[in-house]
């Protein structure tokens, strides 16, 4: 059981609590399931955030800063946290209080390579396989992850079950013969401080030199990153994004489920791909496309309007019927 005085240390400065520093909340739910317990949030986005408050069942409520004025008569059993970042604040308390922390230590079925540098408080979990590589202080490698030779870890990383950091790229040459023969895959992977890599997502060595993967950067599930791909700061690349080999991408940048970049493609900082997007060709600092080919947003929604105004168009039908 945790009171409102217990987290105040997680407000900033403009935030408010409106109501008693002792109220009392035990879990973190979805919204249909709140209860008397519940630590609620309401989204920014909520239409009718005065209405959520009066029926919600929670004591404790975190809110937008921006309903301040608007409050009237609230519940005297209810205490409302405002906050100009409602729902960071809600994550940043939910994390620290109820996510469970895998505890320093490797697990007796794991294999680390006698020469493996590891930092302070790592975790290493069931079956893992470490080469002779480097992981920073704090990193948490959960289970089946295999890490190879040569690979740098920064600090803080977490590394989720099934995921292959360093295995050989998939490069290759044909011979005089006309057959392929392998191009020397004999790089490395850097991983910066922060870094997140999914479940079963596959990290490559560099070819020749490294892949690097830039600070506070968050890799979701099923990922293939190719050979000598260099990933900026603080990316959000989602579930089944491919990127090919020797791609550079810049900060910031969002890249939408499933979507695939062709490889020695450069993105630009602040970039969004959208879902499924086939990424053929250089985008420039701030670009939002969609499509395949990817092609910027707003020229696909415009094309799309047009296509629909003309099928809907009484001419055509004319045409159809004819």
């Amino acid at each position: 059981m945790f009171t409102v005085a217990d987290i105040r240390k997680y407000l900033s400065e403009d935030d408010k609590i409106l109501g008693k520093l002792d109220a009392c909340f035990s879990n973190i739910c979805e919204t249909a399931d709140v209860n008397a317990e519940s630590l609620d949030l309401i989204h920014p986005k909520f239409k009718d955030p005065l209405g959520y408050i009066d029926k919600s069942l929670a004591k404790v409520i975190i809110a937008p800063l921006s309903i301040e004025g608007k409050l009237r008569g609230i519940s005297p059993d209810k205490t409302i946290i405002l906050s100009k970042e409602p729902k960071l604040l809600f994550a940043k308390i939910a994390d620290d209080l109820f996510v469970v922390q895998a505890s320093a230590g490797i697990h007796p079925t794991a294999y680390i390579h006698p020469q493996a540098i590891l930092g302070k408080n790592v975790h290493i979990g069931a079956f893992c396989f470490i080469d002779k590589c480097e992981i920073g202080d704090g990193c948490v490698i959960h289970s089946h992850v295999s890490i190879e030779d040569g690979t740098v870890i920064g600090n803080n990383v977490t590394i989720k079950s099934g995921a292959r950091i360093g295995q050989q790229g998939s490069g290759y040459v044909k011979n005089e013969n006309g057959e392929y023969i392998n191009f020397p895959q004999i790089g490395t992977v850097i991983i910066e401080d922060n870094v997140v890599i999914g479940s079963n997502s596959s990290i490559d060595g560099g070819a020749l030199k490294f892949t690097k993967i830039g600070r506070g950067t968050k890799i979701d599930n099923q990922v293939q990153v190719a050979h000598n791909v260099l990933i900026g700061e603080n990316c959000i690349i989602t579930a089944s994004v491919c990127i090919g080999g020797s791609c550079e991408i810049g900060n910031n940048v969002w890249i939408g489920l499933s979507a695939s970049i062709k490889n020695k493609v450069k993105i630009g900082d602040g970039a969004f791909i959208s879902m499924g997007s086939v990424v053929i060709r250089d985008l420039e600092a701030g670009a939002s496309v969609i499509g395949n080919p990817a092609e910027d947003t707003m020229d696909f929604v415009k094309k799309e309007r047009f296509i629909e105004k003309m099928m809907n168009s009484e001419a055509l039908a004319d045409i159809v019927k004819e």
